[in-house]
């Protein structure tokens, strides 16, 4: 594990355990997130850098918009090492999140935690945060924390695709499949000025000449590329002439990607709810029809199915025993059951995904064959 000191932490009152050198030590209370890279080493997203620990006898305290900060971003306090108890179940569960506060996985982390606590006899929830490069610099991290049972990541499918076109390679595959906690819609949207007022339309001018109409979205390999990728190809069209630019949160967002030189955008019910409610865009797709209100074609069915669905889900790290498995996978069994859980769902308009361990590591294999097919047909692998 790396030292605390490679970490940005939040300082409060009393005391709890942290790693330092080698050892569990008592120091003070913190919720600790990874570095952000490209952010100065002296502050990050109103949280403070820890420089040293106990034994150099300095304090340092939280400003109080930093404390606000770490816990409004979804951090966990927490006093005690994730470490697996006789049964198999750990006594602290980590849900590591590979991406920053705020994002779909941490809000699919912090429902889950919430549920944790509904459980009884459940372990302590603790979030930790690994953002940077669209998820692999967390995934990275998390294939490094061989056999560790109190760990398990929240990942999706473009976790999956982004490390699959990374160099080198990055296989969420790797980790081990515990449980599909969810499934997603993508919406294809164009600016409220464009010529296009029909999925027909638009499918019409991609046939046309892809080369004139181009896709903003996520990473490259991310859910939002996959789903150009699947659109493409499902009208025959030759996947390496697909027009895709990647958008990056400390970039231009989707909608100003649309008023720049997009044609049209992927991206989720979050990405787009507000320029949807001002008109600044129209809805023309989805990848399936969840939200009431949203008049388009659902391309989960009908003369323009694809074979395309965003998902979330829980990996444990690799190197876990059998019976570590089962336990991880009955608790979290119970997590996904709970009234919490379900309410978390509905939030976020999500759609209930519930399957077996043995389905759900199918199903992954399922998804890497076809993201790999995909990232190739496009030239990115």
């Amino acid at each position: 594990m790396p030292p605390v000191s490679t970490y940005l932490a939040v300082m409060t009152g009393g005391l709890t355990s942290a790693w330092s050198d080698g050892c569990w030590q008592k120091t003070r209370w913190c919720c600790i997130i990874p570095p952000v890279p490209g952010v100065p080493s002296e502050i990050s997203s109103h949280f403070m850098k820890r420089s040293q620990l106990l034994d150099s006898r300095r304090n340092l305290l939280p400003t109080r918009r930093a404390l606000i900060g770490c816990l409004a971003g979804g951090g966990f306090l927490f006093s005690q090492r994730a470490s697996p108890a006789a049964d198999g179940v750990p006594q602290v569960l980590n849900f590591f999140v590979p991406g920053p506060p705020g994002g779909g996985l941490d809000r699919a982390a912090q429902g889950l935690a919430r549920a944790c606590k509904t459980v009884s006899d459940a372990p302590t929830p603790r979030l930790e945060f690994s953002p940077g490069e669209s998820g692999l610099t967390g995934l990275a991290r998390f294939l490094a924390r061989r056999g560790q049972a109190g760990q398990i990541l929240i990942a999706s499918l473009s976790i999956m695709g982004t490390g699959l076109a990374s160099k080198p390679l990055l296989r969420l595959g790797e980790a081990l499949p515990l449980a599909h906690i969810a499934n997603e819609s993508l919406l294809l949207v164009v600016p409220a000025s464009s010529p296009f007022k029909t999925y027909r339309e638009l499918i019409g001018a991609i046939a046309n000449d892809i080369t004139k109409i181009v896709f903003a979205g996520g990473a490259i390999g991310s859910a939002d590329h996959l789903m150009a990728a699947a659109i493409t190809a499902r009208h025959g069209i030759d996947l390496r002439k697909l027009p895709f630019m990647p958008v990056v949160p400390a970039g231009l967002t989707r909608v100003s990607a649309l008023e720049a030189r997009a044609s049209c955008a992927i991206g989720t019910l979050r990405d787009f709810e507000t320029a949807m409610g001002t008109g600044e865009i129209r809805v023309l797709a989805a990848s399936d029809i969840k939200s009431p209100g949203i008049n388009a074609v659902d391309l989960s069915q009908g003369e323009f199915a694809i074979d395309f669905a965003p998902w979330r889900g829980i990996f444990a790290p690799p190197g876990l025993a059998d019976e570590q498995l089962a336990g991880l996978t009955a608790l979290i069994d119970r997590f996904v059951a709970s009234a919490e859980w379900e309410a978390e769902i509905s939030k976020n308009k999500w759609a209930p995904a519930r399957e077996t361990r043995d389905n759900f590591r199918t199903f992954v294999m399922t998804e890497e064959d076809k993201a790999i097919r995909r990232l190739n047909a496009m030239g990115v692998i």
